[in-house]
């Protein structure tokens, strides 16, 4: 059984891995948007101690959620919405890398010159 990639196909591989790699840097930052915004909503929501500045914190996870207040609920499920993109995305990228690599190595092992643009992906 033969194998062959075309340049075409190649440059397809090569850029769709380089799509699933920027859409998972998005949902990292995403996720980190989203931390910090329940980061805020805690600060603003824990006891104050007598010190500016200074909050007592609160393991909010042994509150019942129907306790939360409604904005740290939002960004709560809105935490847990970014965290499963994240999740979702990582083996859509894994895949992606994956199948650039096995290109790659195809290509330089039948000694397939490749162009200039795809010259420093590997």
């Amino acid at each position: 059984m033969t194998t062959s990639i075309s340049i075409s196909r190649l440059r397809k591989i090569v850029a769709e891995a380089d799509a699933a790699y920027a859409t998972s840097r998005e949902a990292m930052e995403g996720v980190r948007d989203a931390k910090s915004t329940v980061r805020a909503i805690e600060a603003r929501i824990n006891p104050k101690t007598g010190v500016d500045g200074v909050y007592e914190t609160k393991n909010w996870d042994h509150v019942p959620r129907a306790d939360w207040p409604p904005g740290y609920r939002e960004a709560r499920e809105a935490l847990a919405e970014a965290e499963a993109a994240v999740s979702r995305q990582s083996e859509i990228t894994q895949h992606a890398g994956r199948m650039k690599t096995r290109a790659l190595e195809f290509a330089r092992l039948h000694r397939i010159a490749l162009p200039a643009d795809l010259g420093g992906k590997f």
